[in-house]
């Protein structure tokens, strides 16, 4: 419709965009379109449906993360992209160490 919804930053170049078929392409800095434009139909995809059934049968916790009853399949291929990176820690962890030994010297 050539409607401007909001300005961003791009995450991936054109080229990568082309190769793709899903991911994050942009960081969202402002929003511009008026609230309520459109009907919201957050929910309704197949992972998201999914999910909603999951928490209802008890194999994830009511805020949908994993529980002790969550199928290995579901852990494995599901990416939660609103686990920031920062939150992991491997590298933070590793990098701390690096800064411990380094300051006793």
């Amino acid at each position: 419709k050539g409607e401007a919804i909001c300005t961003a930053v791009a995450l991936m170049t054109t080229a990568v965009i082309s190769t793709c078929d899903h991911g994050i392409v942009a960081k969202i800095k402002r929003v511009i379109m008026e609230r309520d434009t459109y009907p919201r139909k957050w929910g309704l995809g197949p992972k998201a449906s999914q999910k909603k059934m999951m928490i209802q049968k008890g194999l994830l916790d009511k805020h949908g993360k994993p529980n002790g009853s969550t199928p290995q399949d579901w852990t494995s291929h599901y990416v939660d992209y609103s686990v920031s990176k920062d939150t992991e820690g491997s590298c933070d962890a590793s990098a701390k160490r690096k800064r411990e030994t380094g300051d006793s010297e």
